[in-house]
């Protein structure tokens, strides 16, 4: 990500100049930067929202214009430097733009299927910062198209100038998220390998159909489940994570995600909280003298700011 800044600083100076008076130079740097902004930013938000060992190989062909078309414009005195990265610019730009609108949300079922607790793990910061830099291509593009018909340096400026800034605070407001898909592996840990999938299947026949297998599982599942929340209340434990249900329960966090998505139809969090919640409605109920601070706590939520926000959503639910 700190690639990012430089990159969008990179980008306001040298087009600046280039609109005003060009040499090999500086249409080297504006194909360069003008060519990976997208790419780059892309891969910084990949970054947050999945927990990648190594650069996919896909980041580097979507690099690949910004690193030919400039060398090829420092020989190449005629249009085709121009003709190849307005050729290029779009294809990749609607790619990257396809891709960054499902990264946030497939990182946001992880989370939901993962933790109980939402405080500090809100995906909203990416999801406006994508919508700010789609805005913002589109605002600048359209000033630079305005200002090339209009043969206008002020407003070729005004977009350039527009366009930096709005890069700088976009970045800037990504690279300050804190909880990223690299933490969350630190606490939850990676998904489960081919072997601890068959691990979890053990305890059914492997000869019946695959379809008796998964249905047999969540059987057992959800009547170890049932036990595990009805009986021993684990649901109010506080910062309660699914590898806390599937050590007590003694099967896959996969396949206890699964079941519940399955079965209930709901996230993780959403049915931790949801009985969380018809237990902070009992303890109401029994205990008027109890103030919302209280309640919170009792039931299992980390803030009363937490409580709220969860009552309001499940208060007419239930498991």
């Amino acid at each position: 990500m700190p690639l990012l800044v430089p990159c969008c600083i990179y980008y306001f100076c040298y087009d600046y100049f280039y609109s005003v008076g060009s040499t090999r130079l500086l249409a080297f740097i504006l194909y360069a930067s003008g060519l990976s902004i997208e790419p780059l930013y892309y891969y910084g938000v990949r970054k947050f929202t999945l927990a990648e060992k190594k650069v996919p190989w896909t980041f580097w062909l979507l690099l690949l214009p910004a690193a030919i078309i400039p060398v090829l414009d420092l020989f190449d005195s005629s249009e085709l430097p121009q003709h190849l990265m307005r050729i290029s610019y779009i294809p990749i730009t609607l790619y990257i733009y396809y891709r960054l609108i499902t990264l946030p949300y497939k990182f946001e079922k992880q989370i939901r299927n993962s933790y109980a607790d939402m405080e500090g793990k809100s995906t909203l910061p990416i999801k406006i910062s994508i919508l700010m830099m789609a805005f913002t291509l589109i605002l600048n593009l359209a000033l630079r198209y305005i200002g090339a018909r209009n043969t206008s340096e002020t407003i070729l400026c005004f977009a350039l100038l527009y366009y930096a800034i709005a890069l700088f605070f976009i970045f800037y407001s990504v690279e300050t998220y804190t909880f990223t898909a690299e933490k969350m592996v630190d606490e939850i840990g990676e998904e489960p390998v081919a072997d601890e999938i068959r691990e979890a299947l053990e305890p059914v026949d492997l000869r019946e159909d695959a379809s008796d297998n998964r249905d047999a599982l969540y059987d057992n599942l959800v009547v170890r489940l049932e036990k595990l929340m009805k009986e021993e209340q684990l649901f109010l434990q506080h910062n309660l994570k699914i590898t806390d249900v599937s050590r007590a329960v003694g099967s896959n966090r996969t396949y206890v995600s699964n079941c519940i998505n399955q079965v209930y139809g709901v996230s993780f969090a959403t049915y931790i909280n949801t009985l969380r919640i018809e237990y902070a409605q009992k303890l109401m109920d029994a205990n008027e003298e109890y103030d919302v601070l209280t309640i919170a706590t009792k039931s299992g939520f980390a803030s009363h700011r937490s409580f709220q926000r969860n009552y309001q959503m499940f208060k007419d639910h239930s498991i």
